[in-house]
């Protein structure tokens, strides 16, 4: 079977598409994300905060780092880091440590998160990205 220039000039574009899809997804993961986050739980220490969180890309194994601030006075404040694992085909990071369940899930330049602990939902989070 013989393919002709257009055929293969399609397919090499398709190719080269698919490559581009798989990169911008991970470059739009890294990078900082700000917005909320609301607690859900009534009578705990917990407080809304204004948040701005720090994403690394993926590593070759999925995994994420994610440096959380809170924003008091307009300055970022640390609250501590967060490692989860990177699912690239549900675009979504999880992280269970501890009876804490930490869940984001990406929709392009947004993203959407909880913190479930001991069961409970605790936080939702609502980000997006510079």
């Amino acid at each position: 079977m013989r393919l002709t220039f257009m055929q293969i000039s399609s397919k090499i574009a398709f190719f080269f598409a698919l490559i581009a899809t798989a990169a911008a997804s991970d470059i739009q993961l890294a990078g900082d994300w700000h917005g909320t986050s609301l607690c859900q739980q009534e009578n705990t220490a917990c407080h809304d905060e204004n948040v701005l969180l720090h994403f690394s890309a993926p590593d070759s194994s999925g995994t994420v780092t994610i440096v959380a601030d809170k924003i008091i006075n307009g300055k970022p404040e640390n609250m501590g880091t967060i490692i989860v694992k990177y699912d690239k085909a549900h675009a979504s990071l999880r992280s269970d440590e501890s009876g804490r369940i930490w869940e984001f899930h990406q929709q392009g330049r947004a993203m959407h998160g909880t913190l479930t602990y001991q069961g409970k939902l605790f936080r939702k989070l609502e980000i997006t990205k510079d």
